[in-house]
């Protein structure tokens, strides 16, 4: 176990993907201060205050991917802005799509919890498995590393 986790590569996904929670969990937290900030202060909709929160934090959250998680430095921003939001917008389905089926089977299966002990575990847990689609997609969809000179003549690409 220890020499496949002291592989190089093995190691860096690690890192990046320590960099990525942070980058997601900061997210979470700008996310969650501005919707009750503009809801409580403005009297937003929370509907409306969704809107901007959500597209304050997902700019932070691609900023801190960018240089911070993946320092990726090459290729234009607004390429890779377009990629995010392609990759953030199939997240956001799929988390929509797994916390309604996991708050389903919550109250099929654990019909004595409070429903709202049963959404909220339910969207934890949906957040947990659309995390790795997020990631793989950052990795290789947005940020996309080009390959060195010597990893093409290694590989035969």
């Amino acid at each position: 176990m220890t020499l496949i986790l002291n592989h190089p590569k093995v190691k860096s996904h690690l890192q990046q993907i320590w960099k990525f929670m942070i980058a997601g969990g900061t997210g979470a937290v700008i996310d969650f201060s501005l919707l009750n900030f503009f809801t409580w202060f403005f009297g937003l909709d929370p509907r409306v205050a969704n809107i901007f929160s959500t597209l304050v934090a997902s700019t932070v959250v691609f900023l801190i991917n960018k240089f911070f998680a993946f320092r990726h430095r090459e290729g234009k921003a607004t390429t890779q802005a377009a990629r995010f939001v392609v990759a953030y917008a199939i997240a956001y389905v799929l988390n929509v799509v797994f916390t309604a089926l996991f708050i389903t089977a919550g109250f099929r299966f654990f019909p004595h919890l409070p429903h709202a002990a049963v959404s909220n575990l339910s969207k934890a847990l949906a957040i947990g498995v659309v995390m790795f689609w997020n990631y793989f997609l950052l990795h290789s969809f947005v940020f996309r590393q080009k390959k060195q000179p010597e990893e093409v003549m290694t590989t035969g690409v």
